[in-house]
């Protein structure tokens, strides 16, 4: 009898449960079920990410963790971008085991310094000092959209043009505080992780 699997797949900041693509489809081919949330603050407007705080997204997916883990003989765990830090920071919480299942990660930002971050992006630390400032201050998705391939570029300014609600198109500078919590958070749980883990990330990364 074939094992029951299962995928618990991490959208990124700022995006949807539809980050992953055709992942879903890919590993529902495969006979895994896939199982995504839109985390909270996200799928609606990018000021809705203001007080969101990430504590709010790990409880979230602890909630859903052990909910969906007595149901399969593998759940395994994947998340993209900040969803990576965030199934990282997961799999530390819970004890994600190899016996449970596996965690793949897709380009953490464990280190912020790709070739598209803008020369001031190290002194964020100052803004999230200074009162209201880093709620007001908004961090702008905008061309070349961190991504260097031109037809891939080419078909998320078409997706923005459109008006498609698949990514926002900023966000305040109060989340990328969040974000840099949960890569402190991932950084030091990191030698926890017993899980077998998958780590794919571009040469060329923003």
């Amino acid at each position: 009898m074939t094992a029951k699997v299962g995928v618990i797949m991490i959208h990124g900041l700022g995006g949807t449960q539809y980050d992953l693509g055709s992942m879903h489809k890919i590993l529902q081919k495969a006979g895994a079920d896939t199982h995504a949330v839109t985390l909270p603050g996200h799928g609606t407007r990018p000021e809705d990410l203001i007080p969101i705080r990430a504590e709010q997204w790990i409880d979230l997916l602890v909630a859903q963790y052990r909910e969906l883990q007595p149901q399969y003989e593998q759940l395994h765990v994947m998340g993209m971008c900040m969803g990576a830090l965030l199934a990282l920071v997961l799999c530390e919480r819970v004890g994600h085991t190899a016996k449970q299942g596996k965690l793949v990660t897709l380009a953490p930002p464990i280190y912020i310094d790709g070739w598209s971050t803008p020369w001031y992006a190290n002194l964020r630390p100052l803004f999230y000092l200074i009162p209201g400032v880093a709620s007001r201050m908004k961090v702008e998705e905008g061309e070349p959209y961190g991504i260097k391939n031109t037809l891939v570029r080419a078909v998320v300014k078409a997706k923005f043009e459109r008006g498609d609600n698949f990514h926002y198109r900023w966000v305040p500078m109060a989340c990328i505080r969040q974000v840099d919590r949960l890569r402190s958070w991932a950084t030091a749980g990191a030698k926890n992780i017993k899980a077998p883990t998958l780590i794919v990330h571009a040469r060329e990364d923003e």
